[in-house]
């Protein structure tokens, strides 16, 4: 009889103990890098508050909020369950990750754990890895030129997109041009003879023989009928989806040059030694040579004049003289 009473109170503490956890439900992992976490109240009559939840993934503590706002045993489906879902582009890896859950039960301040695993498949593709822009674009040398970031079109195996192919690219020009397509107008897609350049992760550059003519804007924008789901822009707000930029015109290369002259003779006087600053400032050598020139010039041919005239005074003399012998 002691015995049995023993069991039915060792029973009824472990009904207590389990009504007073959480239970993990399920981890669902989608290959756009999104999850979902859902528990289950069980037969806990007291509240759990969802704002008194940590979740940590692998470590990694998420900041969403829950479906709802507290979780117990009710008929209710909406109260009993509680699941909390994140954003894309999240868990990416094809792997198993581990579910780690913080809570505290209602007039209970002893903290509570509950675990579980959650299947990743690997990214495929994420709308909310794409992110264009256009750093910058001009025409020079007869060419025009443009730096884009773009990013999300390599994302897994098999979903590659080319840059000319992933993304839609428009002009304004100064005249009249050949586009890729054979069009001659103002307005069109990327010069005839284009190419697009890989430097780096996510960044490209595009270079098309632009001679005689200028770009004045320059549009690029996602073609997401590419890619293999639909990525409507009002879901994802802070993506850039499309960019529009003013394109600088031609550089003056001597003009540059010239300048950049002009900087470094500056420089080279404001940072040399006081002595030699003042030889530098002295110099001026020529002006000063024409005008030593110049005396010397004027004085010679004040020489050249007076010795006419003393010449001349002496021929005269002599004529004059002889003249008068013969009388």
């Amino acid at each position: 009889m002691i015995m049995k009473k023993i069991i039915l109170l060792l029973v009824f503490i472990f009904s207590i103990v389990n009504a007073s956890a959480l239970l993990f439900y399920s981890g669902e992992c989608f290959n756009d890098g999104h999850a979902r976490i859902t528990v289950n109240a069980g037969d806990n009559d007291s509240k759990v508050y969802t704002s008194q939840i940590t979740t940590k993934v692998d470590g990694m503590e998420l900041d969403y909020d829950w479906s709802v706002d507290y979780m117990r045993n009710s008929n209710d489906g909406k109260r009993k369950y509680g699941f909390l879902e994140t954003d894309e582009g999240i868990f990416n890896e094809k792997k198993e990750y581990k579910i780690e859950i913080t809570y505290f039960i209602e007039d209970d301040p002893e903290k509570k754990i509950v675990t579980g695993e959650m299947d990743c498949p690997g990214l495929r593709f994420s709308c909310v890895l794409l992110n264009l822009t256009i750093d910058q674009c001009y025409t020079k040398e007869g060419k025009f030129i443009a730096e884009l970031t773009i990013l999300g079109i390599e994302q897994s195996a098999g979903v590659e997109r080319e840059p000319d192919v992933a993304v839609k690219y428009n002009l304004i020009a100064e005249k009249r041009y050949e586009d890729s397509i054979g069009n001659n107008k103002e307005e069109g897609l990327l010069p005839a003879g284009y190419t697009i350049i890989k430097k780096g992760k996510g960044k490209y550059r595009i270079e098309a023989p632009f001679v005689n003519n200028k770009v004045k804007e320059f549009y690029a924008r996602y073609d997401l009928n590419e890619f293999i789901r639909y990525c409507d822009s009002s879901n994802y707000p802070g993506v850039s989806f499309w960019d529009k930029l003013e394109c600088d015109q031609e550089e003056v290369v001597e003009e540059a040059l010239d300048d950049s002259a002009e900087e470094k003779v500056e420089a080279q006087i404001d940072d040399t030694p006081e002595d030699t600053k003042k030889d530098v400032e002295f110099i001026e050598p020529e002006r000063e040579s024409a005008e030593v020139v110049q005396t010397n010039t004027g004085s010679v041919k004040t020489l050249v004049i007076i010795t006419v005239i003393v010449v001349i005074f002496v021929i005269v003399g002599l004529f004059y003289l002889k003249k008068k012998g013969q009388m």
